[in-house]
Parts: structure tokens; sequence; C-alpha cells
């Protein structure tokens, strides 16, 4: 599963304007993140269950407007959810939405029809289990700055203070080549990690039909795709617990003695 990524936001904007190559474009997102930018956590380890706002993209609600960004809590809480306990309770299993139960699950598929998104990151981390321990690895896109998650998203209002909430979830597919060796937690049914959309595939994300079964075909072809993304992957310090790395760049590094995979 996907529950601590890389988030660190000098990248995240280049990225960002890359996608907008177009002048007033991207003034006009240069403008946003310079307001959005200060209120996201330059984060080089980050855990789901803190919450983070993460950048994301989704379609724009005009022709004027074909775009919004912003930063998206991690932990989707459906429109349905009652009250501010329900909502941290179900924040905390919300963090991954696997995309074969996409349209399934009552916590996600309206999200799926109409509220898709992406949401970039530098990389994710995940654990590998040796000998009854566990040791994390950084992942990231081989020859890219910036990893395009598939997301979804939803908003939520808090009856209590009128507050509207905008959370999101990252999607998942199974495990493909090193990941399947690295996440082998041997209680989980098969290895999972992130659904990472090429630069081809994130418009195709944002635009699907909502139609049924050919929005369910849609999600399986994003997913094969996933296999031919390349990747490099290394063993770091621990990133939870009494000698988990700082908040700073040395929770990228690698252990001397480790080579990187993939």
């Amino acid at each position: 599963m996907c529950y601590d990524v890389a988030a660190h936001t000098l990248s995240q904007i280049k990225y960002a304007k890359y996608r907008h190559g177009d002048a007033s474009d991207t003034t006009n997102l240069q403008e946003v993140l310079s307001t959005l930018m200060p209120t996201l956590p330059k984060a080089y380890h980050v855990s789901g269950f803190a919450h983070p706002r993460l950048l994301s993209f989704a379609k724009g609600s005009s022709a004027s407007a074909p775009w919004s960004v912003e930063g998206l809590e991690w932990g989707l809480i459906p429109f349905w959810v009652k009250d501010g306990p329900q909502a941290a309770v179900i924040a905390n299993k919300t963090l991954n939405a696997r995309v074969e139960t996409l349209l399934e699950k009552p916590s996600f598929r309206a999200a799926a029809r109409y509220r898709r998104c992406l949401i970039y990151v530098d990389g994710f981390f995940e654990h590998q289990h040796r000998k009854g321990k566990r040791f994390p690895f950084f992942i990231r896109q081989k020859e890219s700055e910036v990893m395009c998650l598939a997301g979804v998203y939803e908003d939520w209002t808090d009856q209590l203070t009128g507050e509207i909430k905008r959370t999101c979830s990252i999607v998942t597919t199974k495990g493909h080549g090193e990941m399947v060796s690295i996440h082998n937690n041997p209680k989980l049914p098969e290895p999972r990690m992130p659904l990472i959309l090429s630069r081809e595939s994130q418009e195709e994300w944002l635009t699907l039909e909502n139609q049924g079964s050919i929005l369910e075909k849609q999600f399986r072809h994003l997913a094969e795709e996933v296999k031919d993304v390349s990747l490099l992957a290394h063993e770091v310090r621990p990133i939870r617990g009494k000698l988990a790395s700082a908040n700073n760049e040395e929770a990228w590094k690698p252990i001397p003695t480790q080579s990187s995979l993939f």
C-alpha cells in the first residue's frame, strides 16, 4: 500500500509548470502556486496518517477555468459521513483506493466517476519484509523529477461548523516488477503500488468517460500501463519510530552498503 510519500515542493512547482506550457496558463499557474505552496508541507517524508495536504490537479469548472490546482488533504472523507468523529476514523482507512474496486466501494464510487485528480509527489516509501523485520525503501520514477499518481477526491461538509473539507485518496494497483519483492508483506494477498500515470495518460485519467462498463475497462487499461513505468528504488534509514530520519534530505539517502534496485 502507499502510506508514506515524499512531497518536496520545489520539484512539484517545476512539474506543475510543465503541465501548462502556454504562456498565459503558466503565468496564471504561477500566481496560484505562489499562494498555495507556502501552505503545503515541504516533506521529504510524510505519513498519510498525519493527513498532509498534497499538490493536486483536477478538471476545472468551465472553459475559462479548465484546470484546478490545490492542496488536498490525504484521507478521503465521503460526502455522506455524519460527523467529525466518524470522519476522523474513515480518513485513516481511505488513504488508498484500490483501482479494481473503485466503482464498487461506497467511499469511492462517486468520486471515481466525477472527481478524479492528479497527485504530484517526488516518490513514495514502502517496507520490505526480511526475516521478520521491515526495511524501508524509497521509490521514485526514473528520468523524472516528479511522480504523478492517480487520485480521487471528495468534498465533505462539517455540519457543526459549516467547514467544507476537500480530501483525497491515492489510487493503487497490483505491484509489478521489483515492487513484488519490495512490497512482500506476508499478511497481504498480493503486492501493491500506487497507480502511476505516464505523461500521456494523465489527461486521460481526468477525462475518462463516465459510463459504467467503459469506465471500468479504462481503469483496467491504465492499471496495465503501470507495467511500463520505469522506477528506481533503494533502501533508506527507518522512516518510523525512535530512529526515524528527520524531515530533510537524509530521508532519501540510500544506506551506503545497499545497491539501487530496478
